[in-house]
């Protein structure tokens, strides 16, 4: 019997419209406390300018509902929100991309206008096995955020391929 290798076709080509992995929620939650300190930057300073707090124990009421809340916003909702309409589709001569929470984006992009296409994955991501590909065209650049690791190469792969970017000579 013989064993053969998955392709783009048989696995990524469905005509439905695909979830990028769920582990990308846990990876979001992770990058949204990490760049809290950040976030939270703007509220301390317009705290400590604008409201004439005389008690050191309000202000680190204030401080610590600050921080709850966009802990929650940041760490917890919206990145279940964000996955939740992230979806992409691969077709046979194009690749659909459709995301956004408040402002609903589809994109189509033909493989005949895909001039580079990239996968990038950082620590955090690694961890999860999980990958960006990014696809660049004239146009503009777009990224499918945390697709499984083998998803991801099949699909870099595929996307090179139709787009005939390895019969380019440099």
């Amino acid at each position: 019997m013989e064993i053969t290798q998955p392709n783009a076709e048989t696995i990524l080509i469905t005509g439905e419209l695909r979830p990028i992995d769920e582990n990308a929620i846990q990876v979001w939650r992770m990058h949204g406390f990490f760049w809290l300190p950040v976030y939270l930057t703007p509220v301390y300073i317009a705290a400590f300018n604008w409201w004439s707090v005389e008690s050191p124990i309000t202000m680190m009421l204030l401080a610590i509902l600050s921080v709850m809340l966009l802990l929650f916003l940041f760490s917890w909702w919206l990145p279940a929100l964000r996955w939740k309409h992230w979806r992409y589709m691969l077709d046979q001569n194009y690749i659909l991309l459709k995301y956004g929470i408040f402002f609903k984006r589809e994109v189509v992009i033909p493989f005949s206008r895909v001039q580079l296409v990239d996968t990038s994955h950082g620590p955090i991501m690694r961890s999860y096995g999980l990958m960006n590909v990014s696809i660049s065209t004239a146009g503009g650049d777009h990224s499918i955020p945390a697709l499984p690791d083998i998803e991801a190469e099949l699909l870099r792969n595929h996307l090179a391929e139709q787009a005939h970017l390895h019969d380019v000579d440099v």
